[in-house]
């Protein structure tokens, strides 16, 4: 009744692109693409080649032992690819080291890298070791890729945070000048936050997967 899962965060480079050791600090594919196992009841020897991401271990986990994790994470489960059943997918790594964002979407065999100055474009299959950088000769490929800029310029500019007065601390500017944001800074201090009874999960994702935080209050 034991599942036991083998993965790995991420891969390392030794000077296949000039410099050592980037300890998952870009996309490509001796970085991105690690190992993943699963062995366990009812799961039959065999290699999967369909590409899937870190984000999908947690559901699958859930999938395998019966828990039904609904739409709290932002992976899928693999139970039906372990079953035979579905094919390759689009997946979409993410990573921001030292202020340099930088995206990759893997589809078909192509990828696509954007970072802050520049543009990549490989096609895997033939060129596993991505040194054929096609951004130019492939425009139709591009421009389907580039639809991901689009959907991130969406995406609203600014720190993440919760401005409700009543569970988060307002500024210390607005502490000092407004009447409001003093008093509401004292209750805090004073009362401390009453988290209602339940459970939540939230989660963020980089390059290296998904780490999860999942909660449970008894109030």
């Amino acid at each position: 009744d034991t599942y036991v899962v083998l993965l790995a965060d991420h891969g390392e480079r030794f000077f296949e692109k000039g410099t050592r050791g980037s300890h998952g600090g870009d996309h490509y594919e001796n970085v991105l693409r690690v190992p993943l196992a699963i062995w366990g009841p009812d799961v039959r020897p065999q290699r999967i080649d369909s590409r899937v991401s870190l984000a999908d271990v947690a559901p699958t986990v859930l999938d395998l032992l019966g828990v039904t994790s609904g739409d709290r994470f932002s992976g899928s489960s693999l139970v039906p690819l372990l079953a035979g059943q579905g094919g390759d997918r689009t997946v979409l790594s993410e990573f921001i080291l030292w202020n340099d964002p930088q995206t990759a979407l893997l589809r078909d065999g192509w990828k696509y890298i954007r970072r802050e100055n520049r543009e990549e474009l490989y096609y895997l299959p033939d060129d596993p070791r991505e040194v054929n950088n096609r951004i130019d000769e492939a425009p139709e490929i591009l421009q389907s890729m580039r639809i991901l800029d689009q959907a991130l310029e969406k995406i609203p500019a600014g720190p993440v945070m919760v401005a409700d007065p009543r569970i988060a601390l307002p500024k210390k500017t607005e502490t000092y000048n407004s009447i409001e944001a003093m008093i509401a800074h004292f209750k805090i201090i004073m009362d401390g936050v009453h988290v209602p009874p339940g459970e939540v999960y939230s989660f963020t994702e980089a390059g290296n997967g998904e780490l999860g935080f999942y909660l449970v209050s008894d109030g």
